[in-house]
């Protein structure tokens, strides 16, 4: 190994202004460097490395000190950086700017973008040129020096790898501008942090879709009613709440074999056991005997049961499969509801 030095003092400490290694360097203690140190092959530290300027290994500079590479002013929706950390301006000073290409970087570079001042906004855009952010979270806006996004370079793109959005704390709105997407079944959005007794604060489902409602009696027909629906069946579902919707008519009854309450099954999901929901009528057409007016949610199944009341001052009761209108038509027992029920 050979040490070539070019000005300084040797001495107990030695101080070297520049030092060509052509072989393998070993310290027994700490390296303390306050410029820059160039390394054009592999540099393997079993202990610590103190910087105060950066690190260069070949042509890429890694900045381990607070203030980073040079503070870069976007220029037509782009940026050429040269070190591992930068703070960035808008062109012109605006008040919104759009950040879609970086240009410079090497395969496997790390880079930590930062607002270069308050009130900048600058929006880190999505696929619009070489930058790849986060599918659910989409473009990002940065508009604090506390704002931060981290970037790896991978064969001729920028791919985001985290972003830290600090300027206002838990009050800051979060804007997602494409979905955001729960990665994991039973997680959500928790509103524990709101004030509630409830027992559960985590909202962990969303689906909506269609469903297929069916006449049926306790003891079912011999042969199954036939259905024809008027519009399309509509569920929705948000957390443990189901809201369903249909507009129903039947065009060829036989009641041979059916006995019992008259209900509508097919519902969507389970209701809880302890349900106890109502299906509110809407509309109701050319029907045999009494007509429907309510309807109720049973409890552990996926039935609702058809309710008649024969006077406005009266009590309900359960329809049966002699209120149906029997035989071919073009149009018989037509119902149009809807209900809530929890699962």
């Amino acid at each position: 190994m050979s040490i070539k030095q070019i000005g300084g003092v040797f001495g107990r400490n030695p101080t070297f202004n520049d030092v060509t290694i052509e072989g393998q360097l070993t310290f027994d203690g700490d390296i303390d460097i306050n410029s820059d140190l160039k390394v054009d092959g592999e540099l393997e530290v079993t202990g610590e490395i103190l910087a105060n300027g950066g690190i260069t290994v070949g042509n890429k500079k890694v900045n381990l000190g607070s203030t980073g590479g040079a503070q870069l002013t976007l220029a037509s929706g782009a940026i050429t950086v040269t070190a591992s950390n930068h703070q960035l301006l808008n062109e012109g000073g605006a008040a919104n700017d759009d950040l879609n290409t970086i240009n410079g970087g090497t395969s496997g570079d790390i880079l930590i973008l930062t607002a270069g001042s308050n009130g900048q906004d600058i929006n880190v855009k999505n696929s619009t040129g070489n930058i790849v952010l986060s599918v659910a979270s989409g473009d990002c806006t940065i508009g604090n020096i506390k704002d931060k996004i981290i970037l790896i370079y991978q064969g001729s793109a920028w791919y985001e790898i985290s972003r830290s959005i600090n300027a206002g704390g838990a009050t800051t709105d979060f804007t997602v501008s494409g979905n955001l997407v729960i990665g994991t079944s039973g997680q959500g959005i928790d509103f524990s942090a709101t004030a509630g007794t409830g027992t559960s604060e985590l909202l962990d489902d969303y689906e909506e879709g269609t469903w297929t409602p069916v006449f049926t009696n306790a003891t079912g027909p011999t042969t199954p009613y036939t259905m024809v629906n008027l519009a399309t069946p509509r569920y929705t579902k948000i957390g443990r709440m189901v809201c369903v919707e249909c507009w129903i008519k039947t065009t060829n009854v036989d009641i041979t074999g059916a006995a019992g309450a008259l209900r509508i099954a097919g519902l969507p999901f389970t209701a809880s056991s302890s349900s106890f929901s109502a299906a509110n009528v809407t509309y109701i057409a050319t029907w045999a005997g009494d007509y429907p007016s309510s309807g109720i949610v049973e409890g552990g199944s996926t039935l609702i049961t058809l309710r008649t009341r024969s006077a406005s001052n009266g009590a309900d009761a359960a329809m049966d499969a002699a209120d149906l209108t029997t035989g071919a038509s073009s149009a018989s027992n037509v119902i149009s509801l809807t209900a809530t029920y929890t699962i």
